[in-house]
């Protein structure tokens, strides 16, 4: 009997080392199963302030952990990233959920064709650092939030900006479009674009434009960052890869006679607009260079942000250029005015 039994155990250890046991499927294997997610359209019409991939994350879990908010338990994300960018009076609504069949549009990508599942409102206070200069110091802004999740391979957050308290305000808004897809099996790409959208005409449009993306890129930046730490596992952060946006780099350089000594010359061709010219462009000089003394003597809105440290020098330097252009359409200006 003991024979028989170890014969049995014998051919049951082969037939077990002889089966051919089929092996599960890969990750290379499933990544090349899955149809790859195509750049979003509409991000061509804007700048891109961020590009960034996240490894090791997917579209839902990005979903669920940063804009989902729905455990009545749980704070906001989004609603305390702006407690810890020194906001206050912040308001999250609840989203609002589309009917079967039915969607919502955001007036500025309706034309495109781009509709959403969800909807919000944010609305939230900041304390402004150039209020020595023009306007209230704090400033109000109210954000339309619009998402939509396709699937597991793409995720579109549009939000549609406004305020009050600020130089301007009445004559622009922004819209931000926040695009994470899937790249491959297990990674997020991660794409934010800007526009801004002018509601009236204005002299300093193209000044408008560059000092609002300059200062939103900085703060997207610090959005993503967040996001990716409220996506790493505990214990265990996902590997970033970077793409870096392309940027012109131009130096800026002193001119040969100095810019304040040119411009004297310019203004000197203009002897009935002189002190016109000269008091327009010294409130143009505070503006632009009041938030960057400010900053400098009294910190970024009290955080001691690394970060922000160091993009003040790299902005100051777009500002300077900013700066002199305008002054040159000021000059211009008042000699066409007086012709």
């Amino acid at each position: 009997g003991d024979k028989i039994l170890n014969h049995l155990q014998t051919l049951h250890s082969r037939g077990r080392e002889g089966a051919i046991i089929p092996n599960e499927p890969k990750s290379a294997d499933l990544e090349g199963s899955l149809p790859s997610v195509p750049p979003d359209a509409l991000l061509k019409n804007m700048e891109i302030v961020v590009s960034k991939t996240i490894r090791n994350v997917s579209i839902k879990s990005l979903y669920e952990k940063v804009w989902a908010d729905n455990s009545p338990d749980k704070e906001s994300f989004y609603g305390s990233w702006l407690k810890d960018e020194d906001c206050f009076e912040i308001s999250t609504g609840d989203w609002e959920y589309a009917d079967s069949g039915a969607f919502f549009t955001n007036p500025w990508c309706k034309e495109y064709g781009e509709s959403y599942t969800q909807r919000r409102l944010v609305t939230f206070k900041f304390k402004r650092t150039t209020h020595l200069y023009i306007g209230p110091p704090i400033a109000f802004v109210k954000q339309e939030h619009y998402i939509r999740v396709e699937g597991n391979d793409k995720c579109v957050l549009a939000i549609e900006a406004t305020f009050e308290g600020i130089p301007y305000s009445d004559t622009f808004g922004v819209e931000m479009r926040w695009v994470a897809r899937r790249v491959g099996a297990n990674d997020v790409q991660v794409d934010v674009g800007l526009f801004v959208l002018f509601k009236k005409s204005t002299m300093l449009k193209s000044q408008i434009k560059s000092g609002t993306i300059s200062e939103t890129k900085n703060v997207h930046l610090r959005l993503f960052n967040a996001v990716k730490k409220a996506c790493t596992a505990a214990g265990e952060a996902p590997v970033e890869e970077v793409e870096e946006v392309e940027e012109e780099e131009e130096e800026v350089g002193i001119p040969e006679k100095g810019f304040l000594l040119t411009l004297k010359e310019k203004i000197s061709g203009v002897p009935s607009f002189g002190s016109t010219a000269v008091y327009t462009t010294g409130l143009m000089a505070a503006l632009f260079f009041g938030r960057y003394f400010l900053k400098a003597s009294m910190g970024a809105a009290g955080q001691a942000d690394i970060q922000r440290l160091e993009t003040q020098i790299s902005d100051l330097q777009q500002e300077i250029r900013t700066l002199q252009k305008s002054v040159e359409q000021v000059v211009d200006l008042l000699k066409n005015q007086r012709n």
